[in-house]
């Protein structure tokens, strides 16, 4: 993520050249993470497990994406209040550390049926 960071702010960077009137911002998209995953973990233990995997996988992308330089960060879709929880919290522990150049943040959600829920079937409130 650090590297593709770079990339795109070098690329922007290239182009703002150009045309200094209209500054390009590199967006760093944080995506689900590539987890080992218990389908349900049904134990704490293993509940416990697959959240700090989780959370781990989000503080990763994150950091690489803020060290690579993005100007601000874009959550896609998240489909379960899991997910959402553990990438704002992620985004908690690596914003604590860059306090002072921490990007705006877009979250981007989706909500499917008339009742609210999303596509796992989980509720707004999740």
């Amino acid at each position: 993520h650090k590297a593709a960071a770079q990339l795109a702010k070098a690329a922007a960077a290239d182009i703002t050249k150009l045309d200094k009137t209209r500054p390009r911002l590199v967006a760093g998209l944080v995506s689900t993470p590539s987890v080992e995953e218990v389908l349900r973990p049904k134990t704490p233990k293993q509940k416990a497990e697959h959240w700090a995997r989780t959370v781990q996988g989000y503080n990763e992308q994150l950091q690489g994406l803020l060290d690579g330089g993005s100007d601000l960060l874009f959550f896609e879709f998240r489909s379960s209040g899991f997910e959402m929880r553990a990438l704002l919290k992620a985004a908690e522990e690596v914003f604590a550390d860059h306090q002072e150049n921490r990007p705006p943040l877009l979250v981007a959600t989706e909500l499917l049926n008339s009742e609210g829920a999303t596509l796992f079937g989980a509720s707004a409130e999740a």
